[in-house]
């Protein structure tokens, strides 16, 4: 498994266009499936592709979290609250 960070800026836009501007930071827990070489052509771009699975999920924007999933741990958060504790609390867990 690998671990990913992307940082990237996001904007918001109301009726009277751009509101403001806010970092978006995703973190991700992977598994690749398929790490193709690419081909290489002389003068030409190399185009590389994988496939990954993803067994977690977090993204930030600004200081305030706004998902969380992690499949393995049963986890799921939206904007902090816990969707799973009634699924957790019905299975013992």
């Amino acid at each position: 498994m690998e671990q990913l960070q992307a940082s990237s800026s996001i904007e918001t836009y109301g009726v009277q266009g751009r509101m403001q501007q806010m970092s978006l930071i995703t973190f991700l827990t992977v598994m690749f499936k398929n790490n193709p070489l690419g081909t290489f052509k002389s003068h030409e771009n190399a185009e590389f592709s994988s496939a990954f699975s993803a067994t977690y999920i977090k993204q930030v924007v600004g200081s305030e979290e706004m998902l969380e999933l992690d499949y393995m741990g049963n986890n799921f958060r939206v904007g902090g609250k816990d969707m799973l504790s009634v699924y957790r609390s019905n299975i013992g867990g």
